[in-house]
């Protein structure tokens, strides 16, 4: 019986695991041409001549350092039954740029691929965040020459205990470029924090005759970019000399993508982060020091890219309104005359007065 090896799953918490599963699973052999590509592993570095057990050694783990995500990766092969041998390896010795598995005749083992992050096999330092990266995982060019193999997983771990378990099943396909199996994150079962993982594991079963080979494992995001439609000041423009306040309003679509709003000319965030809800909101009460002022809105929706153009800015100005009337040279001169003419009429009428 093996024993527990690094964060692999075994015991009672694996089978209540395993049951919920069953209503987890969600697979789609697609092609993702225009999604966002994150790699995990494109099998690139070999591992050569690979690693075989048989009964008599029955447990062989090995590691690899290179481009892949956390730059090692770890192979561990178990024996399970039979007279001959298990095989695991990468590189083209076998297959140009592949991870190969194989299993001899009336033999049977599993391959535990792990990326880590650590040359360490039992630790977990990969500090991802998936969240951000996509919303699927990616395993393309499989091919295998058996029936479909159940029992298949891709497991996510935060730590030993906070982690999550997605089916991963391969059907039989030996016709080039092979298959594409897709599991979305939304498929896995588990505690796992999402935007903290530390280790990744992908299980594959093994059955007598088995010659499977896979080109590479990514993730992907297919999430669309959230749309900001409204985003503006209440007043654009100050009346009255600052500091003064204003309303912030904006409407972004795709409900629950993430929005912050900074002040970008005095800095700090004035708003958020909060999630949208699709609906114009305004935010009251927002402090206008100095003109002008420029926010800034940013919005980003899990692993989509950001909107474009992003940030959306709006900018409060001032705009006083017109002081009192100054009377210009010629109407000065007007009211100067008509006082000079007005004086001179009192004059006149008194001489005259006096006269008579």
């Amino acid at each position: 019986m093996r024993k527990k090896v690094g964060f692999l799953l075994n015991g009672p918490r694996f089978l209540c695991v395993a049951l919920l599963l069953l209503t987890g699973l969600i697979f789609l052999p697609v092609n993702h041409a225009q999604a966002a590509i994150t790699l995990v592993d494109h099998f690139t570095d070999p591992q050569l001549p690979g690693i075989s057990v048989t009964q008599a050694n029955p447990h062989v783990v090995q590691s690899q350092a290179g481009v892949m995500m956390g730059g090692i990766r770890w192979l561990d092969l178990l024996w399970l039954a039979g007279p001959n041998a298990d095989r695991a390896s990468v590189g083209p010795a076998v297959n140009p740029h592949n991870l190969f598995f194989s299993c001899d005749t009336q033999t049977s083992g599993n391959l535990l691929v792990t990326w880590n992050g650590s040359a360490t096999y039992a630790t977990a330092a990969l500090a991802k965040n998936l969240q951000a990266l996509g919303d699927r995982f990616v395993v393309q060019g499989v091919s295998t020459d058996v029936g479909v193999l159940n029992g298949g997983q891709l497991r996510v771990y935060t730590d030993a205990t906070h982690f999550s378990v997605a089916t991963l099943v391969i059907p039989q396909l030996i016709t080039p470029p092979g298959l594409a199996i897709t599991v979305l994150f939304s498929a896995f079962v588990g505690s796992v924090d999402w935007t903290n993982v530390n280790r990744i594991e992908m299980f594959l079963p093994g059955v007598p005759d088995l010659d499977l080979t896979i080109d590479d494992v990514v993730i992907e995001c297919d999430i669309p970019p959230p749309t900001i439609s409204q985003f503006y000041a209440n007043p654009q423009q100050l009346t009255a000399a600052p500091p003064q306040t204003v309303q912030l309003c904006y409407q972004v679509s795709n409900a629950g993508t993430i929005l912050t709003i900074t002040d970008t000319t005095h800095g700090g965030v004035v708003v958020g982060p909060v999630a949208a809800t699709g609906a114009l909101v305004c935010v009251p009460n927002i402090p206008v020091s100095s003109v002008p002022t420029t926010f800034s809105l940013y919005a980003a929706n899990g692993c989509a890219p950001a909107t474009a153009p992003n940030p959306v800015t709006t900018t409060v100005t001032f705009n006083p309104p017109p002081p009192g009337k100054v009377p210009g040279l010629t109407e000065l001169g007007m009211i100067i005359l008509s006082l000079i003419l007005a004086i001179s009429a009192i004059v006149f009428l008194r001489k005259r007065n006096s006269i008579g």
